[in-house]
């Protein structure tokens, strides 16, 4: 009888461990899934701001920036054009 039930528990363990280890594959899948519909990320930034190695940081690009895009340039420096 004791046989029985350890050989009853021994299968359990297995049982769960199989489950366990499916479980497991299936939510790998469902992230690869998830990564291949992910929508490409997009970028949040302006154009000028890549402008920042070819122009510098100040000089050129303020002068550049104030005639290329009015109201990012008075954003950016909060101040009026006036």
């Amino acid at each position: 009888m004791i046989d029985r039930l350890l050989n009853v528990k021994f299968l359990l363990h297995v049982e769960l461990a199989s489950l366990a280890r499916d479980m497991s594959d299936l939510e790998v899948l469902q992230e690869k899934e998830r990564r291949e519909n992910r929508k490409p990320l997009k970028r949040w930034t302006r154009d000028w701001l890549l402008w920042r190695p070819i122009y510098g940081q100040y000089e050129a690009l303020m002068s550049e920036l104030k005639f290329e895009d009015t109201q990012a340039f008075q954003q950016f420096l909060r101040v009026d054009m006036e």
